[in-house]
């Protein structure tokens, strides 16, 4: 089965539930997130995806930038951190009432 699940990509799923406080625990450091909270979320993926998902999206050592594959950051074994950035960008693409402000300025544009 391909990373496109019913109702889109787990990317965008995972983050929706981020996003609407349904998935992952709250902490200092930012949401925290467990394989095993992970998989009872997404109890409809009966693929080994649900098992590589996590640990395919997390940052190489030494890496921090966020692309559309890497936005967490392994904390210990089946434990991990979601980048703020990530959070923030899937809401200025989800949240049409968001999207003029985190939308990047024209070029030549003041901010």
């Amino acid at each position: 089965m391909s990373n496109r699940q019913k109702g889109g990509y787990l990317r965008d799923r995972f983050l929706d539930a981020v996003v609407k406080h349904e998935l992952g625990t709250i902490e200092d450091r930012g949401v925290v997130v467990t394989l095993k909270e992970f998989k009872a979320y997404f109890n409809d993926i009966k693929s080994d995806y649900i098992n590589s998902f996590l640990p395919s999206a997390a940052f190489e050592p030494g890496r921090s930038t966020v692309t559309h594959t890497k936005y967490l950051y392994r904390i210990r074994s089946g434990v991990y951190l979601v980048h703020p950035d990530a959070i923030e960008a899937h809401r200025c693409r989800n949240d049409e009432h968001t999207q003029a402000v985190c939308a990047d300025p024209e070029p030549g544009q003041k901010t």
